[in-house]
């Protein structure tokens, strides 16, 4: 299993009282469907974005497909965080830093990280959009 080392974590990705937004999933993409919102635009942008590079049908970008495409990993423990897993993850303010529900106390305290609850959106500026693109 992947062992970290968070010994240098403050000069690698400045998580000092850096502040985490709490989201429970699947709940938290139901709602994101439902309305529309930041979080929703968000995972849809990547979709098109995916469906676009490997040519893929239109059909991906219906109803509640497009969740299929978003994916990211636990910064501490590399853990897959989707859209359809029964969990709650924290989530950095600008998107980047994602910390399953396993890690999060384990770096919480040492990082005085701050966390955000009852979230039901994302910034609708300043979350970092990754660079979709095929694996050489």
């Amino acid at each position: 299993m992947y062992k970290p080392d968070l010994s240098n974590k403050k000069d690698d990705n400045n998580w000092y009282g850096k502040t985490f937004l709490e989201i429970t999933f699947p709940q938290f993409w139901q709602h994101s469907f439902d309305t529309k919102n930041n979080f929703y635009n968000y995972v849809l942008m990547e979709a098109k974005k995916h469906i676009e590079l490997f040519n893929l049908g239109k059909e991906y970008l219906e109803e509640y497909n497009i969740c299929d495409f978003w994916q990211r990993h636990c910064s501490v423990c590399q853990k897959s965080i989707t859209t359809n897993i029964n969990e709650t993850c924290y989530c950095s303010i600008d998107g980047f830093d994602w910390i399953c529900h396993d890690c999060i106390d384990k770096v919480k305290n040492q990082y005085s990280l701050s966390i955000l609850k009852d979230v039901e959106d994302i910034p609708s500026k300043g979350f970092i959009v990754l660079n979709v693109s095929k694996a050489n």
